[in-house]
């Protein structure tokens, strides 16, 4: 008896690690992504794309809350709140204007300005109709604003096949995401449409390839909050189920902890771990 009461006492132990180490993976329970990007660019099919594994050639303007239960363990074991957006940058404007003070320049009088264009009738006559349809629009952003308070992270599209839409990645998205999320939400650029891009010739596709190349490196560079860059098509099904992986990935397994994005460093706690490690096993 005392000599299987150690085993016993092990497998005891083993089974006592491993609930514990099950309810540590399963601490978070919900992710919510957000998907911006332009008009048109495909926002909505690359989320009906990806929860149907089939496109449709119709999709709504804006796609609901999609909720969708945990995957398999290996990829996670959280449930994920998929949300689509319409003008999603006039709903972070909204939420900045707010938590900003109104200074010329500043995001704040930007709002403003959009909005006093928008409550303006044509050739300056006033009327009730625009000011009903004003009331709405400014009721759905406040309502998408409050959503977008509550993400875990961001899914930023542009059109491969409109190079417009790549550029305000750069000088109008990340900026603004920047500034409403202080660069602590990690974001995935999904490029769609890669169907559509067919360059004319052998040396005008490598030139193609290597000036994307060094603008996607540009920007990683500069926004470091950006995790990655992924080129996809929701017409072929491609990659799009690694855009959504990656963005609940970015969430489930952050290096915020192992390395900092600002000085560009490992963390003091990482490197006091890493040598304590080197110390055991040299």
């Amino acid at each position: 008896m005392s000599s299987s009461s150690p085993s016993k006492q092990r497998s005891g132990e083993q089974r006592r690690g491993s609930s514990s180490s099950a309810k540590k993976g399963d601490a978070r329970s919900t992710i919510t992504i957000l998907v911006l990007g332009d008009e048109g660019v495909g926002k909505s099919s690359l989320i009906s794309t990806f929860v149907s594994r089939h496109f449709s050639e119709v999709v709504s303007g804006i796609m609901t809350p999609v909720r969708l239960p945990p995957s398999e363990p290996d990829v996670t074991s959280a449930i994920t709140t998929i949300l689509d957006s319409q003008q999603g940058d006039k709903a972070l404007l909204l939420n900045a204007s707010s938590m900003s003070r109104s200074s010329e320049g500043s995001l704040a009088s930007l709002l403003q300005k959009q909005t006093t264009t928008t409550g303006t009738t044509a050739a300056g006559v006033p009327g009730d109709t625009t000011t009903t349809t004003s009331t709405q629009q400014q009721r759905q952003q406040q309502q998408q604003a409050a959503h977008h308070k509550k993400v875990d992270s961001i899914i930023l599209v542009y059109d491969l096949d409109r190079v417009e839409t790549f550029y305000r990645l750069e000088n109008h998205w990340l900026p603004l995401i920047e500034r409403y999320y202080d660069g602590e939400i990690p974001v995935i650029v999904a490029g769609n449409k890669w169907d559509l891009v067919r360059p004319a010739g052998v040396t005008t596709e490598e030139q193609s390839l290597v000036r994307s190349r060094q603008q996607l490196v540009s920007l990683l560079q500069r926004f470091r909050f950006v995790r990655q860059c992924i080129k996809c098509s929701a017409k072929n099904l491609l990659r799009v189920q690694e855009v959504f992986t990656k963005a609940q990935q970015a969430v489930l397994y952050p290096f915020s902890p192992l390395f900092s994005l600002t000085t560009g460093q490992l963390t003091p706690a990482c490197q006091k771990a890493l040598t304590r490690i080197f110390r055991m096993y040299d």
